[in-house]
């Protein structure tokens, strides 16, 4: 799916439109066996990724937000849900967060 990008969704990950300077101190994340790996499901092992693009580079801050910067569009995979077409640009993806309304407690999504 070719997505006009202010902002993705993909199961419980997030990918937004990032403006302005990256900030610092932010960790240089290397491929796995997966991929440039986004997040990983602590649950069933599967992962939001991207897949064989050289021109996308991905850092991590110490809150487990992820910095995407793209030269030229890539691909976000995951295997329970489809693929998402990004184009080239800087993108943030904030770890999800879930709202249980009979506690009134906030928890990160699991998946």
């Amino acid at each position: 799916m070719k997505v006009n990008m202010n902002f993705c969704q993909q199961g419980d990950v997030l990918i937004e439109k990032f403006e302005g300077k990256l900030p610092e101190g932010l960790k240089r994340k290397t491929p796995t066996d997966k991929g440039l790996v986004i997040r990983e499901g602590e649950v069933t092992g599967h992962a939001h990724r991207v897949e064989d693009c050289p021109d996308v580079e991905m850092y991590e801050n110490d809150d487990g937000t992820i910095f995407i910067v793209a030269k030229k569009e890539f691909i976000v995979d995951h295997e329970e849900h489809k693929s998402h077409v990004i184009p080239a640009g800087i993108y943030i993806s904030e770890p999800v967060r879930e709202y249980d309304h009979l506690t009134e407690e906030s928890k990160p999504v699991r998946d």
